[in-house]
């Protein structure tokens, strides 16, 4: 369908990701399948990594996914927040513009604007025609 004219009913829609949220609990699971896929960059226009779970009492392996997550994100084009700056809602919140695509690992990457699908597929079906 041509850009401005709207989704119709059982219309087939694979939307444009423009943020990616991945908080620190998820990171190193997500690092992990972003390797197995080969990824070497990002297409979403922001991707960002946060360390707000594990900031405050981090344990040993903590402390070693702040020093190696945000090289493998920012490498690929992300941004890596660091352990103190801050929750990930925060920051997607203040980021995100209403009209546009989120999705993130879990529901600590969810927001309140725009349209987000935590750990939704890459398609997703138009909602039925109101009654």
């Amino acid at each position: 369908m041509p850009e401005g004219q709207g989704m119709r009913p059982g219309t087939y829609c694979e939307p444009k990701m423009t943020s990616v949220g991945s908080q620190d609990t998820t990171g190193p699971m997500t690092r992990d399948e972003l390797k197995d896929l080969a990824c070497l960059g990002f297409s979403a226009d922001l991707v960002m990594q946060s360390f707000c779970h594990t900031a405050a009492y981090p344990k040993p392996v903590d402390v070693k996914t702040h020093h190696t997550l945000p090289e493998f994100i920012s490498t690929r084009g992300g941004v890596s927040l660091r352990p103190g700056d801050g929750v990930i809602h925060s920051w997607l919140n203040r980021m995100l513009l209403p009209d546009t695509v989120g999705t993130g690992g879990d529901s600590h990457t969810r927001f309140p604007i725009g349209i987000s699908f935590p750990a939704a597929p890459a398609w997703w079906p138009s909602p039925p025609p109101p009654a």
